[in-house]
């Protein structure tokens, strides 16, 4: 009887690793997957330079419709943010992102925007992809990277998502960018414009 009960357990054993273990190659397969995708990704204008493999889609559309089929791409591409393995720039995985998910990637988008330990490239992306987006919660980020970053590059960036937002809370930081500045003055000008009209 003491004997049945062994196999029984042992088997039960074998059962549950074999199980846990394909569902780790499955996870492990679908990551790859994600991996391959973004190396199709057409070029875009970023600061950084795009990888010679990403020209098999025409179109970002296209690439995000063959993205969705993989299923739990969005939360991979969370997990590979937090976490990159993946060999590519934090800024590909943030557009990919949004070209998925454009409904729930802000909080992430917001979350790269802030943190001062992401390269350059990856919250000039965010900046930007905000911007398009018109998204209102990031007003408040990108107008502290206007007031309190030295980055030219990313400020400018911040300054452009305002200007397509138009959220009228903006209008201190770029005003106090204009008092600082004396290049760049047209620029500003019409970012507040943009926000006066919206």
């Amino acid at each position: 009887m003491c004997n049945r009960y062994l196999s029984m357990f042992v088997l039960f054993g074998f059962c549950c690793s074999f199980l846990l273990s394909c569902s780790c190659r499955t996870e492990n397969n679908r990551e790859e997957r994600v991996i391959q995708w973004l190396l199709k990704c057409p070029p875009v204008d970023n600061p950084a330079r795009w990888p010679s493999e990403a020209f098999t889609y025409s179109s970002h559309e296209e690439w995000a419709a063959a993205g969705r089929k993989i299923e739990g791409i969005e939360e991979i591409l969370i997990r590979f943010y937090e976490n990159n393995t993946t060999g590519r720039p934090t800024w590909m995985i943030l557009l990919a992102l949004d070209l998925v998910a454009p409904d729930n990637s802000g909080p992430i988008l917001i979350q790269a925007l802030k943190d001062g330990s992401q390269p350059i490239t990856a919250r000039v992306t965010a900046a930007t992809l905000l911007g398009k987006a018109r998204n209102h919660a990031a007003v408040e980020p990108l107008c502290n990277i206007v007031l309190f970053t030295g980055n030219e590059h990313l400020k400018y960036n911040a300054i452009s998502a305002l200007g397509l937002i138009g959220d009228p809370n903006a209008k201190p930081a770029v005003e106090k960018e204009l008092e600082r500045v004396e290049s760049n003055r047209e620029f500003l000008i019409k970012v507040l414009e943009e926000i006066k009209e919206k």
